[in-house]
């Protein structure tokens, strides 16, 4: 992270950082276990949570240039774990919503940590990826836009494939098939079968009604059946990115626990082998925290945290 100097003294550049708003409860846990948790989105609030994607995509794929791309008769149900965050920081919304009315904290989760540790993976294929940093859409043309540009991406990486710098990948990619004599062609096809199911993948925990449009809203997204998918068909990749994805403890099963009197499913993500690299790089205590903040600092310290600690900017009437 860069730090720039402004008229209030130092602040922080925030280009990769996002922020979660929890109960002092919930971020003592997630520091003294060093885990986050990533709940299923079909127990979200929203009732409404990823019904749009299919319809929109379906419309979008009546255009000619998209007539290469099949929707698939049966479509798999997908798992998606997430840890909601936004692009808001120091929010009197957030606050008084998501941490313990204006109690709890506010901090910010630096997301290229997680990215370059997990960077092999996108390296390899970017079509069965299953970890994301997405920022939520609410717009209708936006969502509109955003599909045909990842969809024209993809076409034109499929169309381009032999030309690419991933001739090593593709290589483990037709060793992971049992027939031998599979060539670009072959890979090709499949990839242009997946598209369907990858771009869907991609878009129905991106998509939200423009009610909620206020949480600028961005999630740390698990698909747990995209990994699910790259384990099983293409172990010679997994191989690779095994260690990786067991120290993240990606590789478990659900569990389940009582959130706000309701028991939701989750996948805990364990960042012990990148606690070194400070994916948490700042805190900012609610309006009416009353913790101390020296203690606080020390209870960090204490945990191999460190980053920056400041009290809200907002004063709210006592």
């Amino acid at each position: 992270m860069v730090k720039t100097k402004g008229k209030k003294g130092v602040q922080m550049k925030k280009e990769n950082i996002v922020y979660h708003y929890c109960s002092l409860e919930a971020f003592h846990s997630i520091i003294t276990s060093k885990s986050f948790w990533l709940f299923s989105l079909d127990s979200s609030n929203d009732l409404e949570e990823m019904s749009g994607a299919e319809k929109m995509i379906d419309n979008v794929l009546k255009e000619e240039k998209y007539k290469s791309i099949n929707k698939p008769d049966y479509l798999r149900q997908e798992e998606f774990y997430s840890l909601s965050c936004t692009s808001k920081r120091d929010s009197a919304l957030h606050f008084n919503k998501y941490a313990d009315n204006d109690k709890g904290v506010c901090f910010g989760i630096d997301t290229s940590v997680f990215n370059k540790y997990l960077y092999i993976t996108s390296k390899i294929n970017s079509f069965f990826g299953y970890f994301f940093f997405l920022k939520v859409i609410y717009n209708d043309n936006q969502k509109e836009k955003e599909i045909k540009k990842y969809l024209d991406e993809k076409l034109n990486y499929i169309d381009q494939l032999e030309k690419t710098n991933a001739k090593g990948s593709l290589e483990l990619l037709i060793g992971s098939f049992p027939d031998e004599n599979k060539d670009f062609k072959d890979i090709k096809d499949l990839l242009r079968r997946r598209t369907y199911t990858t771009t869907l993948s991609r878009f129905k925990p991106k998509l939200k009604i423009k009610n909620y449009i206020d949480e600028s809203e961005t999630r740390m997204l698990f698909c747990r059946s995209q990994f699910q998918l790259y384990k099983d068909f293409f172990p010679d990749i997994y191989n690779i990115i095994a260690k990786s994805v067991e120290n993240l403890n990606l590789d478990s099963s659900p569990e389940f626990k009582i959130m706000s009197g309701v028991i939701r499913k989750y996948i805990e993500l364990k960042m012990d082998a990148i606690w070194y690299k400070q994916p948490i790089k700042e805190v900012i205590l609610g309006p009416n925290c009353k913790t101390n903040i020296d203690e606080f600092k020390e209870f960090l310290k204490s945990n191999d945290v460190s980053c920056e600690v400041e009290p809200s900017n907002i004063k709210n009437r006592k």
